[in-house]
């Protein structure tokens, strides 16, 4: 496979030819999963002969999203379609197939053309008779789906709670990742039919006779229980670790809530790319997960503790996008990955990209020279945020009263400690005078809450520009998150700022690449 210097040299050169090559996977073509092999030109290779059928597209986005939202790249492929000659493509089904798509001249072996998107396919268009479009996003959307369907009709414990009026349970199995404050578990059995089997009090081992409620944290082991309440009073319970299990040597006052070191399959750990790693590789569809060679996590070094408790259905790649914006951080999976040399390309790779100020050693620069002219422009202007609020240690029960004796802490009843952080000169210079919004986050120490407060103060404290223009094909593999430096002789970028890469699109028709950057 060529290098990024061979591709860029031979996209610049005037003599080049552009040949795609289409792969999709198991397209369903009368039930039996087919690999559809599709081009912009008439091209063989190793036995396979492509369709020359694509005629456009080729053009893909990729952006970070300040929000929090779901960082998505997309894209499309343009496919001829004359006297309805592909007419039969519409009998297929293409929706969630796997496509790759390579560049290169048709002069190359196939082994020569560069990965240009990895991604799936969403659906086949027609917009007119003459023209079929292939709607494409990027492999994030595999985690589209339910982080879990299990439910106590579908343990194989034999839990009193598996049967109610003769109808199965249809309690969704709690999951706990990282370390959660006073969460309410699920009642799953009475303690009289011995399933609770051996367990320590307190974190020690040895048999005790669970004779009263027990309470499902996990489906599956857990690291620990840090504390175990009736009403907000602490209580002592067993604890079985290997099933995720609380018992109770007799009936609770009220409710019983516990703050719990949670899933510990494999090994306990309450970081956010430890704990995205687990879920995209173990949990959802199984179909869909992601392999530990499809993740580069190298360069996400926010190692900040947080903890999430999962008791009723939630999308996976939400939740991975709420662990992730904890910390100002997006969960992405670029239409192509370049490696740490800067000249291998490979398959697309779940990466976490954090917001911070833009700093370090620049890869790339963006100046006039390499600039379509012309294009340059600042695109938006990012809202001033001179103070920060941040909820962290969220409470999964709000207490309004406890137990009679007992005097609340205020994080019984509240759903968030907070911290904030203040810049008062750039309040005023700003003239902010609104009320600070809380902004909630799943970490759960002070220390490292009032780090991301600071951190966040520090970018949007001050007024904080998007610019963006078109390059030449020098800079098309450049990447999200990227540290650039900008430089042009408008917008007094003179002496060139250091940025970050905030969005891309890739026009592999004309070889030119619009890029975004945050300064």
């Amino acid at each position: 496979m060529k290098t990024v210097n061979d591709m860029v040299a031979w996209l610049k050169s005037p003599s080049h030819i552009k040949c795609t090559l289409v792969d999709i996977s198991e397209v369903s073509v009368s039930g039996v999963p087919t690999t559809i092999n599709l081009s912009s030109m008439a091209y063989s290779s190793g036995g396979t002969t492509y369709n020359a059928c694509v005629i456009g597209g080729l053009s893909f986005s990729e952006s970070l999203s300040v929000e929090g939202a779901i960082s998505t790249s997309y894209g499309g492929l343009d496919l001829i379609n004359t006297y309805g000659v592909n007419d039969q493509f519409l009998n297929y089904i293409w929706n969630r197939r796997s496509v790759k798509i390579y560049l290169g001249d048709p002069s190359w072996p196939k082994s020569d053309f560069v990965l240009i998107f990895d991604g799936l396919v969403q659906e086949l268009t027609a917009n007119s008779e003459n023209q079929l479009t292939l709607l494409l996003f990027d492999k994030l959307q595999r985690l589209n789906d339910s982080l879990t369907e299990k439910t106590l009709s579908d343990s194989t414990d034999t839990y009193t709670e598996k049967t109610k009026t003769g109808l199965a349970n249809t309690a969704l199995l709690p999951l706990t990742f990282g370390e959660v404050f006073n969460i309410q578990p699920l009642y799953v059995d009475n303690g009289v039919t011995g399933i609770f089997g051996t367990a320590g009090t307190s974190g020690t081992s040895g048999t005790s006779g669970v004779t009263g409620k027990v309470y499902m944290v996990n489906d599956g082991p857990i690291n620990g229980i840090i504390e175990v309440r009736d009403n907000g009073v602490p209580i002592t319970a067993a604890e079985n670790l290997s099933k995720g299990l609380i018992g109770l040597s007799s009936n609770p006052v009220g409710t019983i809530t516990c703050s719990v070191q949670g899933n510990s399959t494999t090994s306990y750990s309450n970081t956010i790319s430890s704990i995205i790693t687990k879920i995209v590789t173990s949990y959802g569809n199984t179909t869909n997960q992601f392999t530990p060679s499809e993740i580069d996590f190298s360069g996400f070094t926010n190692t900040s503790p947080v903890g999430v408790y999962c008791s009723d259905r939630i999308n996976t790649v939400q939740l991975c996008n709420d662990l992730a914006k904890s910390v100002s951080a997006n969960l992405v999976c670029p239409s192509i990955t370049v490696d740490a040399t800067g000249q291998n390309i490979s398959s697309s790779k779940l990466k976490l990209v954090e917001l911070k100020v833009p700093s370090g050693t620049s890869q790339y620069t963006l100046n006039d020279d390499n600039m379509i002219l012309g294009t340059l422009s600042i695109t938006q202007l990012f809202p001033i945020k001179p103070s920060i609020k941040l909820g962290y240690c969220k409470n999964y029960t709000v207490q309004q009263t406890v137990a009679a004796g007992l005097n609340p802490d205020s994080k019984f009843d509240e759903d968030y400690l907070t911290v904030t952080q203040i810049n008062s000169t750039n309040k005023t210079l700003y003239r902010d005078t609104g009320t600070i919004s809380q902004e909630n986050t799943l970490l759960i120490t002070e220390s490292h809450a009032t780090t991301e407060a600071i951190k966040r103060l520090n970018l949007w404290g001050v007024q904080r520009k998007l610019i963006t223009a078109t390059y030449l094909p020098e800079l098309i593999f450049v990447q999200l998150g990227d540290i650039v430096t900008i430089k042009s002789n408008r917008f007094n970028l003179s002496a060139g700022k250091t940025g970050l890469v905030y969005n891309i699109t890739r026009d592999w028709i004309t070889g030119q690449v619009q890029i975004g950057v945050l300064v």
